[in-house]
């Protein structure tokens, strides 16, 4: 049957194009062609050549319905685009890809779902094929012979001997934007098949099942009260949207009306399915004996969450252990779930807990039915396990740039990556199931003992009822910090005020129902912040309080994220803050109408009964609460009326006790009299101090936190209140038991008429992170007992809360009673099921109050195992006889909460006795963050997996947690934490593998630090260099300077000697400089704020010392790579290993150009041939006889404010009368002139002067007055070297001469015994009268025009003032002026602008003397003094003579952009420039091109009119972009291929991996270039770095300062195996050759145009370190981006002795310790090397020409001599004994693998090995390291070898 390509997608058919030009041009045989295209065409075979039945059962094609399903497919694909363009962005301001919908599945490989589809047609790859075998092994395994199988690849020590044989690896995501997919699809040949997983977008492979029907569409029809897919809650008009018409009606952006809620016990049903969501919403029918992904045991109740039969199943195949957290579901649970359609609906709830759905940040079905895994990981850190690089928590333990909660691509729920197979067979069948939660006790009652709390659905209701029953109660009082009175409030007073709020949004604010409204209120307003909050319940709008914003940008994008139009406040405060804008000189933002609710009185109901109160009628959300993260973001968490009915239920469930107390006393039942300090508008001080309070009925009193600091104020006022509860935090306790001890007397006496009196107090709450032991000992018998507590260790309660997601409190030691655990026991006998295995119940040890501690391994906490040394009584007996650690216990999970504890990384449910990050589920528990679904995806409705022991395939569990950033274990039931994730400090762990880290966390160091060293506070956290996890300290402290060195090293000993934890810097700094942050009123250190500012280099230590030795593994070590080969003689087997891993492609042509014969130069005004003259004065002769009177040179005069024009006549003349002159000064052949004349008209006569008489011109630019002695001695060496018989000068330069330091250097060389050359003023000259010519006989002779006659010599100076005297005969005189000619399209018509800060060599120099003389156009010489004092000068005669081709450098154009003012900017125009050659003998700058089209993009100037020009002293054009016609070819290389000699382009979103090179054109005529291996003179192959070598008759002669080898080996080499007959000019730079193509219409293949010169830097300037090329430069950027004090060029890299030393410039002294570290870690992660030695140096002190070029050379000369002044010189390697860890076998270099030298380590045992290198008693440290006296500047070292190296005493140590 024909096949019907029509019906195939667009770019389905480009392919078929792309692949039909391959096989005519040969690239691709017959039968490869055949191939690709069936694997192209393979998906799509059902579509080409399905027939459809008709009624008589005839078969013909259905065209008319494959032109229908093309139709809807395009209508779907618009349709989708307006959605998204009707939504916008996402208030978050970021509008990110969302990923989900084609990760591959976490139950199903992509390899699986194509297996299964291989009975359909057959795959289209058969290599992807026979990569996927090995899954469809495993797809088919039993449950027995899978685990058997398993067994058997695994070695005897447990580690996988192929994981490629068990686990297939995932395919590649494909890039984005492909087609006309969607934004981040996949194009249909990678689409996955998963069940339950709706289609990707665009247009997949139709099916049979699809052609009967048209899909429907998802994207227009949704159910009642359902939102789209993609809607977007919340979202903003940028930044503060207009109000619209009708006040607040229809707001854009604005979320539907919600439901109202029900009782609190009752789960919201499902949505109504509607059409557009049967293809998700329908399961997807499974094979038989296939259990569907999400499947649940069919139940007629209520369903369980976890069967005993669902155990038992998950038990086949593999045993599991005893444990006390595998449970079941209490049978009489009265909670229904939804079935399981339901769970893909929109709306989407937890399957364990009637927690609130995520109705802010819903998402489409499609996103929920597919589920994530990992994205393709980058080799490169492969063998870390980090996700550096991404904003958020669990991608990067770093703060973020910028406080908005961007959205990323939500972290895998499912990550696949880092299951191994060994660690699957070690997790299945003995994870820790989550445990079972404990209920609520049912019938809650009132205060009043009769009302069941359950009766009232919300807070509003509440509030109402506590008015009419208890009105007269106070409710609310707060105090001052002095402990008096200020104002108290009465239930009946707080809800009449509340009403009244109430009245007024819904009378006259226009907001509708579940509109938000700000709540801006100061802590002293606590009281109208209480009435504000409770009246926006009773009014039905959201209240947002706004605490968290730190600056206005803050308050503005909370405002415009939560389309807030309406503020309430203060009088006070809005005066206050209206004051403060007008001081920073900032506006209101605009469309915010703001109240002030202090005014607004009380409204009473005319009935006693409260019968005409106004009805209540309930949003689901009641406020939105912004909090900060650790890391620095701010989200908003959208907490719903249910979600605060559940907490204030579980919390005064769990402080009720129901038993007599242990003292006696009966059980308390009364309201509790609350005393707080907490902060109480947000988080746990909200929910305990106004929520609990009014859901309770507690009398609370809300104090300052400055109360805290007096402990006599704090201790009466618990005493005058007699309160029951207090909250409180450890810091705050700590002060107040101090005071306590010291002035007991003075507390107690405080208060003659109350006495200090604790004894009615119960529970002391205390909000922390962790249990503090040591602390609560302390409180209790110090404080809480002396005061008449009698339990005072039950008293003291620490409460575990998340201040991030709500405040939601997680655990306390509660009165509810101990846990129901589950325990798996083995069975002596089989059932009658056949199990040998079964589940009882057991209640956990103790009681719920009891204070639980526990003795853990220290040594086991760090591989993240919990070994329990003892417990209860043992605790105390053992502790002071080990270095366990002591763990304390918050207590069991609050009610209603189900807790998990899952490995953070992988997100599967650890094994028992492992530490993991706590996931919690419960009622209590918000729906997510508000207007950030992705955020809300992947932290809210987190699922942990599950392996299955017969499957062994990671499976989703089937409840959704929220993630809650704490780490810790289950120890018994209870709840132990360790810290936050951002908490943890890891480093490599001895003795194992890289990439297997040790686990520290930050409380117990500090703790240590603390404790044992004499230090006032301290920030510990990790940093991730080179894929290592690295240790740093930051210390305060006061200690005088010459302590701090020991004061660094005691707290790196102490962290090893106790914890083992090797600590790579420790930076000492000043009393309050560690960043702090407010919490409880108080400045805490703020961890994560102290690593951004170690990071971006805004501490500023006082001392800082650097471990690297003993801390870096990620680098082999210098002895083993001290013998290696250089990269020049291990490149074969580089580019070898490129193309084996697929890094490049082979088969490309070897790097070597072609070379164009120029046979004639026509003259287009004449057409004479301009290649028969011989040299450049017959030129000059001839432009004289046919144009003599038109303008030959143009001279400036008068500071540029005047012209002189110039005829070819009057030139010739000149030229004449100065040769006349110098003839009657002696001059003669072969004599040499030394030029030494300002650019100008005479500088032109001087030199073809010379070529005239045949005596060889070498121009030098003239002495500077600054720099005269500088210059003057450089100027006579010169002509001393060059054995100048005389000094060709003008009257400027003469004067120069008289001056007296030019005078005494003169004396100075005459005493040498030379003879001085003689100056000759050519000014003094007088008119001959003559032209040159036949008239004079001036001209030059043919014995003149001899190759090896030296006509001219040129001097030019490398940035380190090393010279290069270029000799020129007059063939290459000839040749380059030709070159330019035809090169550059140059014509007479146009003129030439000559510069002088260029023109006395090179490029400069031609344009100025030669090029105008042989294309006939006028010159204009502009000098440096004019060019210095006006810079638009130059660029305003570029206009005026229309000139089309001039010459600049980098520096000149940087001059210029930074002196030309804003109104000489706009007085020119270059749009007549066609060819604006830049030219650099180096690397161009891609950042300066981008810069200067901006600077000049008002002026005309195009991007394709600059141009780089690779000139180099041998020859000034050997490449060049002049024409090309098009920008810049730009590549991104790989900086790891690249230090081999590879050049492998990475894709642009891989920028920080690589640098951005731009190319330097193609060669011009009559040049030829190779690029060839500097040491086996072998052209390189594509893709390869070499030398480049040059063919050109433009190249010069030679350099005079050269001997005979020297110059043969570098103008006359010769390339191996190549052409004998060429001989090559080696320019000593390292570069390679690009093939550009170029397409000329859509359907036509690519055209060769040529091959680019990419430029790299100079072959001696590069240095080898670890076996690997570097490039100064690449090196030197990455210093100068690290730390906001080195100035842009403020480094230079080099290599002394086998040492790398950087030499860094700092703006400031008292910066120069902070940029070490910055510089250290830098280098090592961008380069992958340690830096030997750094040497800090005042701005102005770095080595520079006057241009601002770095002279490398001289700094080495400096260092070396010790000569360069220093602020600060460290030497960072060699400090310490290294370590070393086992090495790898059978492992070769790996170009994107960041660890690719450790695999070449040696196998030594770890420890310490080598001499001690500790201070000794006589001053040295060891090594010859021996300490000098401490001064302002230090001499720099002079390296005798690597150990030999003299450094400051107050250094060594660091």
């Amino acid at each position: 049957m024909e096949e019907n390509l029509d019906v195939l997608p667009q770019y389905i058919l480009e392919k078929l194009k792309s692949l039909q030009l391959e096989l005519e041009d040969g690239d691709i045989t017959q039968k490869g062609f055949d191939k690709k295209r069936q694997q192209i065409l393979s998906p799509y075979a059902e579509l080409m050549n399905r027939p459809s039945q008709t009624e008589d059962g005839q078969s013909v094609a259905n065209d008319d319905e494959t032109e229908s399903y093309q139709q809807n497919q395009d209508e779907i694909e618009r349709e989708r685009q307006l959605v998204e363009q009707e939504l916008g962005p996402e208030p978050s301001a970021a509008d990110v890809d969302d990923f989900l919908d084609f990760l591959p599945s976490p139950t199903r490989t992509p390899a699986m779902d194509f297996m299964e589809a291989k009975t359909e047609h057959s795959p289209a790859n058969p290599a992807i094929d026979r990569d996927l075998r090995p899954s469809q092994s495993m797809n088919n395994m039993s449950s027995s012979s899978s685990v058997n199988d398993l067994k058997k690849s695994l070695s005897s020590d447990g580690v996988a001997v192929d994981q490629q044989q068990i686990f297939s690896r995932p395919l590649p995501v494909p890039p984005l934007g492909s087609g006309n997919m969607g934004r981040g699809r996949p194009p249909p040949e990678l689409s996955i098949n998963i069940p339950g997983r709706p289609p990707p977008f665009g247009r997949p492979p139709p099916n049979a099942s699809m052609m009967g029907r048209p899909p429907s569409n998802q994207f227009t029809t949704f159910p009642p009260n359902v939102r789209p897919p993609n809607y977007r809650p919340g979202q903003p008009n940028p930044p503060y949207a207009a109000r619209p018409p009708g006040m607040y009606a229809n707001l854009p952006g604005q979320p539907m009306p919600l439901r109202p809620m029900g009782s609190i016990n009752h789960r919201p049903m499902p949505p109504p399915q509607g059409p557009g969501y049967n293809s998700y919403a329908q399961p997807v029918p499974q094979p038989p004996g296939v259990r569907p992904r999400n499947w649940m045991p069919p139940s007629d109740g209520p369903r369980k969450r976890r069967s005993i039969d669902m155990v038992q199943e998950r038990m086949e195949g593999a045993g599991l252990a005893k444990s006390s957290t595998i449970r079941t579901v209490d049978p009489n649970s009265q909670r229904g779930d939804w079935d399981t359609q339901s769970v893909r609906s929109v709306n989407r709830s937890s399957v364990g807990h009637n927690r609130s759905p995520s109705m802010v940040s819903t998402i489409s079905a499609a996103q929920f039915a597919s589920p994530t895994t990992a994205r393709p990981t980058d080799n490169r850190f492969s063998h870390r396990r980090s996700t550096s690089g991404s904003s958020g928590r669990y991608s990067s333990n770093g703060m973020v740039p910028n406080f908005r909660a961007l959205e990323p691509p939500p972290q895998p729920l499912t990550n696949l990556g880092h299951l191994s197979p060994h660690v699957l067979m070690q997790l299945a069948g003995h994870q820790m199931l989550p445990l079972e939660p404990r209920e609520v006790p049912p019938g809650i009652l009132d205060v009043n003992g009769h009302t069941e709390m359950s009766c009232f659905s919300s807070i509003a209701e509440i509030l109402r009822h506590r008015a009419l029953n208890t009105g007269r109660n106070v409710a609310f009082t707060t105090l001052d910090p002095k402990g008096k009175e200020v104002a108290s409030l009465t239930w009946e007073k707080v809800n009449a005020r509340a009403e009244k709020v109430a009245h007024v949004i819904r009378q006259k604010s226009g907001l509708n129902h579940g509109d938000r409204a700000a709540l801006i209120y100061r802590k002293s307003e606590i009281l109208d912040f209480i009435v504000a909050l409770l009246g926006c319940f009773l009014a039905g709008v959201v209240a947002v309080p706004i605490n968290a914003a730190e600056e206005m940008a803050e308050l503005s994008f909370i405002l415009s994220s939560t389309n807030v139009y309406l503020a309430l406040t203060t009088d006070y405060n809005l005066r206050a803050f209206t004051k403060d804008l007008q001081s920073r000189q900032q506006e209101f933002p605009p469309n915010i109408e703001w109240w002030k609710t202090n005014e607004f009185g009380s409204w009473y109901p005319k009935s006693k009964g409260g019968s005409d109160y106004p009805e209540i009628t309930l949003p689901d959300l009641a406020y939105i609460e912004y909090s900060k993260a650790p890391n620095g973001e701010l989200k908003g968490v959208a907490i719903s009326h249910r979600t605060i009915m559940a907490q204030c239920n579980a919390y005064k469930a769990a402080i009720s006790p129901s038993e007599p107390q242990a003292n006696g006393r009966p059980a308390f039942t009364g309201p509790d009299t609350v005393v707080s300090y907490l902060e109480p508008r947000q988080q746990v001080g909200l929910i305990i101090g106004i929520l609990c309070s009014v859901f309770s009925g507690n009398s609370t009193v809300l104090v300052s936190s400055t109360v805290m600091d007096s402990a006599a104020i704090w201790i009466n006022i618990l005493s005058r209140y007699r309160a029951t509860i207090a909250t409180a935090d450890y810091t705050a306790l700590q002060g107040v038991t101090r005071q306590f001890g010291f002035n007991r007397a003075e507390v107690m006496n405080y208060n003659k008429k109350q006495p200090a009196d604790l004894s009615s107090l119960r529970l002391l709450l205390i909000d922390t992170l962790i249990v503090d032991s040591e602390t609560d000992v302390h409180i209790a018998e110090n404080l809480l007992l002396p005061l008449g507590v009698a339990d005072p260790l039950q008293v003291v309660c620490a409460m575990s809360s998340l201040p991030e997601h709500g405040g939601m409190i997680l655990s306390l030691r509660d009165y509810l009673g101990p846990a129901k655990l589950e325990e798996v026991v083995s069975n002596d006998k089989p059932d009658k099921d056949g199990q040998s295995m079964s589940i009882r119940w057991i209640t956990a040890e103790g009681s719920s109050r009891d204070y639980w501690e526990c003795l853990l391994d220290r040594e086991a906490l760090k591989d993240n195992r919990i070994v329990v040394l003892a417990t209860g009584a043992d605790v105390q007996e053992q502790l002071p006889t080990t270095k366990a650690v002591l763990a304390t216990a918050f207590g069991f999970a609050m009610p209603e909460a189900t807790i998990a504890v899952v490995d953070p990384e992988t997100t599967a449910l650890c094994a028992p006795e492992t530490i993991g990050e706590i996931w919690v589920d419960s009622p209590s528990l918000s729906g997510g963050f508000w207007a950030l679904p992705k955020h809300t995806e992947a932290i809210f409705h987190a699922r942990p997996l599950l392996i299955p022991p017969d499957t062994l395939y990671p499976e989703p569990y089937d409840q959704e947690f929220l993630r809650t950033g704490l780490l810790g274990a289950t120890v018994g039931g209870r709840i132990v934490v360790f810290g936050l994730y951002e908490d943890r400090v890891r480093q490599q762990k001895l003795g194992a593998d890289i990439g297997i880290d040790e686990v520290h966390f930050t409380t117990d160091l500090v703790k240590t630090v603390l404790k044992r060293v004499t230090v006032e506070n301290c920030a510990i956290f990790e940093v991730m260099v080179n894929g290592e996890h690295l240790p740093v300290v930051v210390c305060e402290s006061n200690f005088p300077k010459e302590d701090l060195a020991r004061l660094a090293e005691s707290v790196s000993d102490v962290l090893l000697e106790d914890h083992g934890l090797r600590v790579f810097t420790v930076l000492v700094c000043p009393i309050n400089a560690i960043p702090r942050h407010f919490k409880h009123g108080r400045k805490h250190i703020h961890t994560m704020q102290c690593k951004k500012a170690y990071e971006m280099g805004r501490l500023n230590p006082i001392h800082v010392k650097i471990d690297v030795d003993r801390t870096i593994f990620s680098v082999p070590k210098r002895e083993e790579t001290a013998a290696s080969a250089s990269v020049w003689r291990t490149s074969v087997a580089a580019y070898d290993e490129a193309i084996r891993r697929g890094l490049i492609y082979g088969g490309g042509l070897p790097q070597h150009t072609g070379m164009e014969s120029v046979r004639e130069v026509i003259d287009e005004r004449t057409g004479f041939d301009l290649s028969k003259f011989t040299n450049i004065v017959d030129i000059l002769l001839w432009r004289t006889a046919v144009h003599p009177e038109e303008t030959a040179y143009i001279s400036l005069e008068n500071k540029g404010k005047e012209t002189k024009a110039y005829t070819w006549r009057k030139i010739n003349g000149k030229i004449a009368s100065t040769t006349y002159y110098l003839t009657k000064k002696g001059l003669r052949t072969p004599s040499r002139a030394l030029i030494v004349i300002p650019f100008g008209i005479e500088f032109i006569q001087a030199i073809y002067a010379c070529l005239v008489l045949g005596v060889v011109p070498i121009p030098v630019e003239p002495m500077e007055l600054q720099r005269i002695k500088q210059d003057t001695s450089v100027l006579l060496n010169v002509a001393m070297d060059h054995g100048v018989s005389h000094i060709l000068v003008n009257s400027v330069t003469d004067e120069l001469f008289k001056n007296k330091q030019v005078a005494m250097l003169w004396r100075q060389f005459s005493g040498r015994g030379t003879k001085m050359p003689e100056v000759v003023n050519i000014s003094k000259m007088s008119k001959y009268g003559k032209l040159l010519g036949k008239e004079s006989g001036y001209t030059v002779k043919r014995e003149w025009l001899s190759p090896d006659y030296v006509a001219m010599i040129t001097v030019s100076h490398t940035p380190d003032m090393v010279r290069q005297s270029a000799r020129f005969n007059h063939q290459v005189i000839i040749a380059q002026c030709q070159t330019q000619k035809i090169t550059c399209q140059m014509r007479s018509q146009r003129g030439i602008v000559a510069n002088s800060l260029c023109g006395f060599s090179g490029l400069g120099l031609l344009m100025a003397a030669f090029c105008g003389v042989y294309v006939g156009s006028p010159t204009l010489l502009l000098n440096s003094t004019e060019y210095f004092q006006s810079s638009v000068m130059f660029f305003e005669w570029l206009q005026r003579l229309k000139v089309k081709d001039t010459v600049t450098t980098y520096p000149l154009l940087q001059y210029a952009m930074n002196h030309i003012t804003t109104g000489e900017h706009r007085k020119f125009t270059l749009q007549n420039v066609q060819n604006l050659m830049i030219s650099s003998d180096g690397r161009p700058k891609p950042h300066f091109y981008h810069q200067m089209l901006k600077y000049f993009h008002a002026n005309r100037l195009s991007k394709e009119t600059v141009n780089n020009v690779y000139s180099n002293s041998m020859n000034p054009m050997i490449t060049t972009r002049s024409y090309m016609l098009m920008e810049p070819i730009t590549l991104l290389i790989d900086l790891v291929s690249l230090r081999r000699g590879i050049v492998r382009v990475l894709p642009p979103e891989e920028e920080t991996l690589g640098i951005l090179l731009h190319d330097s054109g193609i060669v011009p005529s009559t040049t030829m270039i190779a690029i060839v291996n500097p040491e086996t003179r072998i052209v390189c192959p594509a893709n390869v770095v070499g030398e480049i070598w040059v063919v050109s008759t433009a190249n010069v002669n030679g350099f005079t300062e050269e001997d005979q080898k020297t110059h043969e080996s570098k103008f006359n080499a010769s390339i191996q195996g190549g052409d004998p007959r060429i001989s090559y000019a080696r320019t000593g730079d390292l570069g390679f050759l690009w093939p550009v193509q170029r397409r000329v219409g859509s359907l036509n293949p690519n055209v060769e145009e040529g091959q680019c010169l990419f430029v790299l830097g100079k072959l001696d300037e590069t240095f080898e370190v670890n076996g690997a090329m570097y490039f100064p430069q690449d090196v030197e950027a990455s210093i100068e981006r690290c730390h906001p004090s080195i100035p842009p060029g403020g480094a230079i890299a080099f290599q002394s002795v086998n040492e790398t030393v950087t030499i860094v410039a700092v703006k400031s002294a008292e910066a120069a310790l902070s940029v070490v570290p910055s510089v250290v870690n830098a280098v090592l992660q961008e380069h992958m090397f340690l830096i030997d030695t750094i040497v800090i140096v005042s701005q102005g002190n770095l080595p520079k020409t006057r241009m601002g070029d770095k002279q490398r050379g001289k700094a080495f000369v400096a260092y070396m001599e010790k000569s360069l002044p220093a602020l600060h010189v460290r030497r960072i390697t060699n400090q310490n004994s290294p370590l070393e860890l086992p090495s790898h076998s059978g492992s070769v270099y790996n170009f994107d693998d960041a660890a690719s030298f450790m695999s070449r380590r040696r196998s030594i045992k770890s420890g310490v090995s080598g001499p001690d290198q500790t201070a000794k008693d006589d001053g040295t440290l060891g090594d010859g390291y021996v300490a000098s006296p401490t001064q302002s500047q230090f001499e720099l070292p002079h390296i005798e070898s690597p150990g030999a190296l003299e450094l400051d005493h107050d250094l060594h140590h660091g």
